[in-house]
């Protein structure tokens, strides 16, 4: 877990983001996923497309992802 607080990472002002990573055991395939009241859909992809959506994520949330999976 790790907490991402600097002051200027949000054009909503003072964001606090407490980010946690999860590795799935891939020999059980993934869990289902569908969108809320906040996505239209989810789904799963490959942590090397997002490279590739850098305009499509929200902020900073890229660079989050991206130092979460470097610990790995």
């Amino acid at each position: 877990e790790r907490m991402f607080d600097f002051p200027g990472r949000s054009s909503r002002g003072t964001t606090v983001t407490m980010a946690y990573l999860f590795v799935l055991d891939a020999s059980q395939g993934r869990p289902h996923v569908k969108g809320g009241d906040d996505a239209a859909m989810a789904y799963w992809f490959s942590t090397g497309d997002l490279r590739n959506m850098r305009n499509e994520i929200y902020e900073d949330h890229l660079d989050i992802i991206e130092y979460m999976t470097s610990r790995l």
